[in-house]
């Protein structure tokens, strides 16, 4: 990249504008919207959607004018495009194409959040080219994770309120900002991982400069100089250090087993790695003790874990209970293991494409075990592998895995030479992916951790482009910030990424932001029943792509709240059930839990007219060929039958 000097004004700003739009996404894991339909998660989705169109709206007039900023190669960036369009394939033949384009309030993931990702690694990649560059873009992201890491402690121990933060309650696993103490496991581990890699990097290049060319000492002094010299590496490093420390309290205090399994696997690796590797016979020796310290003590904890000494550790840390308690009997491996076998099975049954981004929750239902007994609904594989196969089929699974296959080309590529300037770091970045990877086999891909591997998958882009850096003058050329020419498709360009922008913001976002939070007004203690419905059905006006969750929510007070309800009240609901659940099904046509409401609700309302349970025992056969394995369906066909044989013995004369 050419030097700041060499720029023009337009240049300049359009560049740390871009800039900026990408580092302000790395705040979204901070955004909760307490107003809002699941406030964990909406805005965080809506505050990344914006930020990303805006910052490629920035890249687009950037790249049109100024070559240098447009990638020069495209692998690993193709293989993720082309992951997209296997996705809005198999949303196409999928079983409901608006839920896998526009997912839930719950995810808000699907292929609209697919297609922002891939903006995401493309402009970051091409905005952020330099090791320091990167450097600076790491270092905000590890600010907020310590930033997180400190509300936690202060969650757990009731410290003080943090302003603006109100909400966070003490519980026995941290869920800080994220929502879900296994989100604040996986988003710490990869925070520890790079904060650790920035550290060894900064040790490598301190042994390079001592050994350097008298030139190139003085040339890299001056920059020290600039940047504060040893005691702004002092600081910095006490910065990843705290990140590190506060970090691992954290994630010892969020109880996530995923995310401890995968910190041992990669750290077992990276060990290994540096063991075999690295030219340094010290550091080969450290790695050697690093890695028999971790296989001694992952069976040492397998040997004691029975011991009156793990019960007392097991007493004072929930972690260690937790990972005691590990087992195919465990409350939470059980459900994992009739989820995994699920998904396979509808695997089987739609090899090619599956049964669309999103639409888990329909493969569950089909193909969960008979008589499985009690178990959370599923609308997650909790499984990465799991859920690529059963919803975008072999196809969508190939993709997934040629992104991973690619970035570890270009990892060996730059880390097999030794004298690779950023090697530790690379080797530690490689690590972090391995841990979100062996997380991922137990879990499932939510917002904060799709950043935090995202900002490691557009590092990666940037390594692969690093070698093939196009060259240092602009497509077009200026003439200073006063005097530049603008020719007529610059300001088409303009034009275009200013009105693309705002349109999908007022359009895309804005909307969604509005509906959930009429949803949330709707949920209030203090609104009448009458309200209630109204402030539902005007959520669902709102925004029609996203509204079949409120309708089941709906749908799901309705029968809550059947007692409570006037009869013209109860008429009504009728009404409005039937309303809403046509819009449903004709937007999800195999929503088994929509079946089951509709039985529920005509259940009781078989009190006003026979008709209506009639009318229960046609859904309710519907919702077996369609969910016959959850214990929801079983229970209420002996409900069905007990009302039954009730409206039987009352006209037996």
């Amino acid at each position: 990249m050419r030097q700041r000097s060499q720029r023009s004004g337009i240049e300049t700003a359009l560049l740390y504008a871009t800039r900026a739009a990408i580092l302000l996404v790395l705040a979204m894991p901070l955004m909760v919207r307490i107003e809002l339909f699941f406030p964990f998660v909406v805005g965080k989705a809506l505050y990344f959607r914006v930020l990303t169109e805006i910052a490629f709206g920035l890249w687009v007039v950037l790249a049109y004018r100024f070559s240098t900023y447009r990638p020069s190669r495209f692998v690993i960036l193709a293989i993720f495009a082309a992951y997209l369009v296997v996705a809005l394939l198999a949303g196409v033949f999928g079983v409901s194409f608006q839920r896998s384009m526009w997912s839930t309030y719950e995810r808000m993931q699907g292929i609209v959040d697919i297609a922002h990702w891939v903006l995401f690694v493309l402009v970051a990649s091409s905005v952020f080219r330099s090791f320091a560059e990167w450097r600076t873009l790491l270092n905000v992201n590890l600010g907020v994770s310590l930033l997180i890491s400190l509300m936690g402690i202060v969650q757990y121990y009731e410290l003080f309120e943090v302003p603006g933060y109100g909400f966070l309650e003490t519980t026995r696993r941290l869920d800080v900002t994220l929502g879900n103490a296994t989100y604040v496991g996986a988003y710490m581990l990869m925070s520890i991982l790079v904060a650790l890699g920035l550290l060894a990097q900064s040790y490598r290049d301190s042994q390079e400069t001592a050994t350097a060319s008298a030139a190139v000492r003085r040339r890299r002094r001056r920059r020290d100089r600039q940047r504060g010299g040893s005691a702004g590496l002092f600081w910095v490093r006490a910065f990843w250090l705290s990140t590190v420390f506060f970090g691992l309290w954290v994630f010892v205090l969020s109880g996530a087993r995923g995310a401890v399994i995968g910190l041992v696997m990669s750290l077992a690796a990276l060990a290994l790695v540096y063991a075999v590797w690295e030219s340094s016979r010290r550091v080969r020796l450290a790695a050697l003790a690093a890695l028999l310290v971790v296989v001694s003590g992952s069976i040492l904890f397998a040997a004691a874990k029975d011991t009156p000494l793990f019960d007392r550790a097991a007493e004072s840390v929930h972690m260690v209970a937790r990972l005691r308690n590990i087992g195919l009997d465990d409350t939470s491996i059980r459900p994992r293991v009739l989820s995994w076998k699920a998904g396979l099975r509808g695997y089987a049954e739609k090899p090619v494409l599956g049964w669309g981004p999103e639409n888990y929750v329909v493969v569950w239902g089909r193909y969960l075990e008979l008589g499985a007994g009690p178990t959370d609904i599923h609308d997650q594989a909790h499984s990465k592998p799991i859920e690529e196969l059963a919803t975008k089929g072999t196809l969508g699974f190939i993709a997934y895995f040629a992104i991973w296959g690619s970035m570890l080309w270009v990892i060996y590529r730059r880390v097999r030479s030794r004298d690779h300037p950023e090697q530790r770091f690379i080797l530690f970045v490689t690590a972090a992916l391995a841990g979100y990877f062996v997380q991922n086999l137990f879990l499932f891909d939510t917002l904060t951790t799709v950043l935090s591997f995202m900002v490691l998958l557009a590092y990666i882009v940037r390594l692969e482009q690093q070698d093939e850096a196009p060259a240092a003058t602009p497509a077009r050329r200026g003439r200073g910030v006063a005097g530049e020419r603008l020719d007529r498709g610059w300001y088409a360009a303009i034009g275009i990424a200013l009105v693309a922008v705002a349109a999908s913001i007022l359009l895309m976002n804005v909307p969604p932001y509005r509906a959930a939070k009429t949803v949330a007004q709707a949920t209030r203690p203090n609104v009448t029943w009458d309200g209630r419905m109204a402030l539902y059905e005007e959520a669902i006006d709102k925004f029609p792509p996203l509204a079949n969750q409120p309708r089941l929510r709906l749908l799901g007070l309705i029968y809550s709240n059947w007692d409570k309800l006037s009869e013209g009240q109860q008429l009504e609901a009728l009404e409005i059930a039937k309303r809403q659940s046509d819009l449903i099904l004709e937007n999800e046509p195999q929503d088994w839990m929509t079946y089951l409401n509709l039985v529920n609700i005509h259940q009781r309302a078989s009190s006003l007219d026979r008709s209506h349970l009639e009318r229960s025992a046609e859904y309710l056969e519907t919702a077996t060929l369609l969910a016959p394995g959850p214990i929801e369906t079983s229970g209420l066909v002996q409900r069905q039958k007990e009302i039954e044989a009730r409206y039987e013995l009352q006209t037996t004369p």
